[in-house]
């Protein structure tokens, strides 16, 4: 059986997805490029992202 994402969860990944995006512009924007900042906020918007899944899964138990 598949549980649904909560409201906490769906909060969590979308803040998740905020703070990676605004870390990889950040991080881009350092290097003065605005094509590698676009990059690197998808790539950090995947990543923490997906760290927040991995930890719903294994210390919350969450079953996707």
């Amino acid at each position: 059986m598949k549980a649904k994402p909560s409201l906490i969860h769906k909060i969590f990944y979308i803040l998740g997805l905020i703070f990676g995006a605004d870390l990889g512009y950040r991080v881009g924007m350092n290097y003065d490029s605005i094509l590698l900042s676009i990059v690197l906020a998808i790539i950090g918007a995947l990543i923490v992202s997906t760290f927040v899944g991995f930890i719903a899964i294994k210390v919350f138990g969450y079953k996707p």
